[in-house]
């Protein structure tokens, strides 16, 4: 689990309950899982029902592998990410997850778009998003009337 920024942390999928016991002693309230739908079948399906049980909300946007997310589905997100500390994941932690934290930046800090979109790409994002989703990034961040 990394601290970007006041409200929102970012990881991997969980693994194991003391994922969940980490992320509650760090404060957080609500998890966003941007895993493709399939992928819930596995250890983030029983994470979501962990996480509920002990009373925080866990919500799931799925991301594909091929299309990049809108300026809607990122700024949808941002706004509940504004509301209650977060964290934030997908299988890996670093393509989507790396996506929606470089656009969380960009649009709720005055850094500059394109050093939130190199650390999008320095946590880990595969070279093949970099190609195919950068000009979404970019195009979604102006949308939000960041110049």
């Amino acid at each position: 689990m990394k601290h970007v920024l006041k409200n929102l942390y970012k990881s991997k999928a969980p693994t194991c309950v003391e994922d969940l016991i980490d992320w509650r002693i760090a404060g957080i309230t609500q998890v966003i899982c941007l895993q493709e739908g399939w992928s819930w079948l596995g250890g983030a399906f029983q994470a979501e029902k962990l996480w509920e049980s002990s009373g925080g909300s866990y919500h799931k946007q799925s991301f594909s592998n091929f299309f990049p997310p809108n300026h809607d589905e990122l700024e949808a997100l941002a706004c509940m990410i504004d509301a209650q500390p977060t964290l934030v994941h997908c299988k890996a932690g670093v393509d989507r997850t790396g996506m929606l934290c470089g656009y969380y930046l960009a649009t709720r800090t005055d850094r500059p778009i394109q050093d939130c979109w190199d650390y999008a790409k320095k946590e880990g994002m595969h070279f093949w998003y970099q190609i195919g989703w950068k000009k979404a990034f970019f195009k979604a961040v102006l949308e939000q009337g960041k110049r």
